[in-house]
């Protein structure tokens, strides 16, 4: 047995067992659960403007007619209870930009 495959043995004999006393994901996402939190927003888009030529016909005639849009749009995401005052944390991504935020 060459030098570097006894490391490598070495070495993973103490990562592995260096893990013994840490609680497993299974445990902490059960202990965690109760924290997690669901989250729905509404967001206001506004409409795009016509960027190419400021006229609708023009734009009608090379672009074709555009949909309308919803000046609403509605979202989800996740986060978690980090206080018992009710602070919530989660990515800005989820939350900017909304007008109405509703916690479940």
């Amino acid at each position: 047995m060459s030098i570097i495959n006894l490391a490598w043995i070495i070495l993973i004999s103490i990562v592995v067992h260096s893990h013994d006393n840490q609680p497993s994901f299974q445990e902490i996402a059960k202990n965690a659960s109760d924290a997690v939190v669901f989250i729905k927003v509404k967001k206001s888009v506004n409409k795009p403007s016509r960027i190419y030529f400021n006229d609708p016909f023009l734009d009608n005639f090379f672009f074709g007619k555009q949909p309308n849009i919803s000046p609403n749009r509605s979202g989800q995401g996740s986060g978690f209870l980090i206080s018992k005052s009710g602070y919530i944390l989660t990515n800005n991504h989820v939350v900017e930009g909304a007008t109405q935020i509703s916690v479940q």
